[in-house]
């Protein structure tokens, strides 16, 4: 009896070692429903179901030259086309409520769960998730930022342990509100040099080992990404 149950304990071992090592599912993996994937400077990609998790409509997009890798300059690329987009009037700078109308009409996603602070300007600022200032990095590597300090109770705390809300559940970066991230000095407008800079720290926070490009396998899962369950198989 002693052996049987030592046996049994033995299989169990070798069992949850093995869930713990086994290979996340391939990027590429259709999934059962829709889903949303929200990039570094904010812009939304969803997909229908029984596609893969939008990050790889995201990568497809802005690696313009299907070299299988996403440099720098088009990193900023996907920025600068995502500005004008929020810039709806075309002055060139995007106001504190022209970023309203990203987080209430184009995203209404980001802000569940999110409790608005103070106001400014009529508007409600949301509160995001900080890590070293800028919102920390992503899929467990740490992540330096500007624009702040991170509080005491979180300095020493691996981002992956830090909880999610808002944009950061879609996300590659800990960043709860993309967009105004880039806004530095809590002014309620961001201009284009603002946009850029803020996805030049993002390429750096996701460059882990700085080789200049970003590969699709090499990017961190988002939180939705790892609960998406993949395409039923249906019988003939």
């Amino acid at each position: 009896m002693r052996h049987t149950t030592a046996r049994l304990l033995a299989g169990c071992v070798l069992v949850t070692a093995f869930a713990a090592t086994a290979a996340p599912r391939p990027v590429t993996t259709p999934l059962q429903d829709a889903a949303l994937f929200i990039s570094p400077c904010g812009k939304p990609y969803r997909s229908q179901p029984g596609e893969p998790y939008p990050v790889v409509a995201w990568f497809k997009a802005v690696d313009v030259n299907r070299d299988g890798k996403i440099d720098k300059p088009e990193f900023e690329a996907e920025a600068r086309d995502f500005f004008s987009t929020l810039d709806r009037n075309g002055d060139g700078v995007v106001t504190d409520q022209e970023i309203s109308y990203y987080e209430h009409s184009m995203v209404p996603e980001i802000t569940a769960g999110i409790v608005p602070s103070a106001l400014h300007d009529g508007q409600a600022h949301l509160i995001q998730v900080q890590m070293g200032g800028g919102g920390g990095g992503g899929g467990g590597h740490g992540g330096g930022g500007g624009g702040g300090e991170s509080s005491p109770s979180t300095a020493k705390t691996p981002e992956r342990d830090l909880p999610r809300q808002g944009a950061a559940t879609y996300g590659l970066l800990n960043d709860a509100e993309p967009v105004r991230s880039a806004d530095r000095q809590l002014s309620g407008r961001i201009t284009l040099d603002d946009f850029i800079k803020r996805a030049d720290h993002n390429f750096d926070r996701l460059d882990y080992d700085k080789t200049g490009y970003l590969t699709l396998d090499g990017l961190p899962r988002t939180p939705a990404q790892k609960l998406a369950e993949p395409m039923r198989r249906t019988k003939a």
